[in-house]
């Protein structure tokens, strides 16, 4: 009897291991999710700049187009 429970309690011991490995494994790819996230929503935002300033560009020049 005390063999199984110590059997018992070495395989507990060992899910418990399991799964805290799987959650730092988990934690560790949802930070690095984030990073990637935060990184693609800065370019984005430059992208976005970039063609504001571009069709800026191109109303300026439609602009003076039209004065010739």
């Amino acid at each position: 009897m005390q063999s199984r429970i110590k059997e018992l309690e070495s395989a507990a011991s060992k899910q418990a291991q399991a799964e805290r490995a799987d959650d730092t494994r988990l934690k560790e790819l949802i930070h690095g999710l984030k990073a990637d996230n935060a990184e693609l929503t800065a370019t984005v935002k430059t992208f976005e700049r970039e063609l504001a300033d571009k069709n800026d560009r191109i109303t300026v020049l439609q602009v003076q187009l039209g004065e010739l």
